[in-house]
């Protein structure tokens, strides 16, 4: 069914429902709608937060790319974390090829599926 939530529903804030966070892959029917490419690079104080800001949208027929260029702190780390925790995101590592572009100029896009 297109359209359907996968994994039964929550309130979100300020009406609507999202996908209940049940620690697990929720895929969207047919593929994501939508990709978002976040580049980090050594940004473990930030990204997450980012990540569960991306994590309580209402549309849930999203995924995310986290395009890691060579992190040397714990983002690599926090990233693998929430891809096991929620299917919808995928951490893409590009080795500091210099930033999201990356040395073959996909910087990760070319794994997108939205």
């Amino acid at each position: 069914m297109k359209g359907s939530v996968v994994g039964g529903s929550e309130a979100a804030p300020g009406g609507g429902s999202r996908p209940a966070w049940r620690g697990g892959p929720q895929p969207a029917p047919g593929g994501p709608a939508v990709s978002v490419v976040l580049p980090v690079r050594d940004g473990e104080r930030t990204l997450g937060a980012a990540l569960e800001s991306l994590r309580a949208q209402t549309f849930a027929h999203f995924e995310v790319l986290v395009v890691d260029d060579g992190s040397r702190d714990g983002s690599g780390g926090i990233a693998r974390a929430w891809e096991r925790r929620d299917g919808r995101f995928r951490v893409v590592r590009v080795g500091g090829a210099g930033g999201v572009g990356g040395s073959d100029g996909s910087g990760g896009v070319g794994d997108s599926g939205g």
